[in-house]
């Protein structure tokens, strides 16, 4: 029987990575994750001497551009707390919802209306960013978080109403 170790690798992290740290963070990860997703992705490199260096040199910059963003997410926030996402879903005669309401169907639904109301910019928001533990299979109303920014979380509401089949 073969023992395993558990080997970590020591990465350098080049961008701002949800529980696992910041730019220029030094941190333990599993070498497959290093290896298919943090790498590929440049969102991290090994923890060499001239790596952490060039990180560190490069942070400055991207601190900056990382506050450009918190600035434009902040002005996001503010409308999207205005913001009331309406999913009409259909349902059986007893009430019972067809589907649900996922993540992607939430962020499609927010980035169509961002780009309605502010067409001249481009705003982009990936699923993860929206936190739900899981779909929506209810009728109702429910308040969904949407990270816009590592610092700048916005609640938003979304109405599900059923929509009556006819049989």
């Amino acid at each position: 029987m073969a023992i395993k170790k558990n080997k970590k690798t020591s990465v350098v992290l080049c961008a701002n990575i949800r529980k696992l740290g910041n730019v220029g963070d030094i941190v333990q990860v599993a070498p497959g994750y290093h290896r298919n997703y943090l790498e590929p992705q440049g969102k991290a490199f090994f923890a060499t001497a001239e790596k952490i260096e060039k990180v560190r040199i490069q942070s400055e910059a991207l601190k900056a551009e990382d506050e450009s963003r918190k600035v434009l997410a902040l002005k996001y926030a503010e409308e999207l707390e205005s913001f009331e996402l309406t999913f009409s879903k259909e349902s059986n005669e007893a009430g019972v919802m067809f589907g649900s309401v996922t993540t992607l169907d939430v962020c499609q639904l927010l980035v169509s209306k961002i780009k309605d109301r502010f067409p001249e910019e481009e705003f982009k928001l990936s699923k993860s960013a929206v936190l739900m533990d899981k779909s929506l299979k209810t009728f109702g109303t429910h308040e969904v978080s949407i990270e816009l920014h590592p610092q700048v979380v916005v609640n938003v509401r979304i109405i599900v109403a059923p929509k009556m089949l006819n049989y």
